[in-house]
């Protein structure tokens, strides 16, 4: 459901990967942004990719910019500017996708995994609902997906 995709990081150009990794380090820098330091951990390819789907639909990547990593603050980043809200749109998907994924994983879990994803729940649940509230249509659409999973299996 979430966490499929992966770069191959070889058969990339330099450039290319540079980019792809700004995108990457912005998206860690909205999420913590939106949803707390914390939400920084759900960060995935898959919400890059959309990310990055969004900022070349709208062509809204202005460029690039220097800073520090949250994680590493040794480490300098380049992150890619973008002009609309491509990077919250990308952290919303996150935050609501990381969510289904912890009510998922509660069904199908053991007893003790259960238990710790019910702890772990409400930690989710309040940053799915702010990001349900600011992007209703993403909520409904991954909302919807997950009511039709178990038909389909």
């Amino acid at each position: 459901m979430f966490g499929y995709l992966q770069i191959h990081k070889d058969e990339l150009k330099v450039k290319e990967y540079e980019a792809y990794k700004s995108v990457y380090c912005g998206l860690c820098k909205q999420l913590g942004r939106d949803y707390g330091f914390l939400t920084r951990l759900i960060l995935s390819y898959d919400c890059t990719f959309y990310a990055i789907l969004l900022m070349s639909l709208k062509r809204s990547c202005t460029g690039f910019s220097d800073g520090r990593c949250k994680f590493n603050p040794l480490k300098k980043c380049k992150f890619a500017d973008c002009k609309d809200n491509a990077y919250s749109k990308a952290s919303a998907l996150s935050v609501i996708s990381a969510y289904y994924k912890v009510v998922d994983d509660i069904d199908d879990s053991g007893f003790f995994k259960r238990i710790a994803l019910k702890i772990v729940k409400p930690f989710f649940g309040r940053r799915q609902k702010k990001a349900a509230r600011r992007f209703p249509e993403i909520e409904i659409i991954v909302s919807e997906m997950m009511k039709n999973l178990p038909a389909s299996l």
